[in-house]
C-alpha cells in the first residue's frame, strides 16, 4: 500500500468556512499532484496547529494546516 500524505498551507479568507466542495477541490489538486492512477484514491484529512514557543509571533503564521494523506 502506497501511503502519501502533503501539508499544505490553509489561510481561508477572514470569516470563511470549510464546505464539501472545497475539500473535493482540494483532493483533486493534490491527486493530480502525484500523477495519473486508475480508480479513486482514499483521501483522509487532518487539520493541525502550529505549537509556537511564543505566543507573539502568531500572526506570522497560518492558523491552521491541512493534511491530505492519500491511499491505492
Amino acid at each position: 500500500m502506497f501511503d502519501h500524505t502533503r501539508v499544505l498551507c490553509w489561510q481561508p479568507n477572514a470569516g470563511a468556512t470549510i464546505n464539501n466542495q472545497i475539500l473535493i477541490e482540494v483532493s483533486k489538486c493534490v491527486e493530480s499532484i502525484n500523477g495519473v492512477k486508475e480508480g479513486e484514491w482514499k483521501n483522509t484529512f487532518c487539520f493541525y496547529k502550529p505549537m509556537l514557543k511564543e505566543q507573539a509571533n502568531a500572526s506570522e503564521f497560518p492558523q491552521n494546516f491541512l493534511g491530505d494523506s492519500l491511499q491505492e
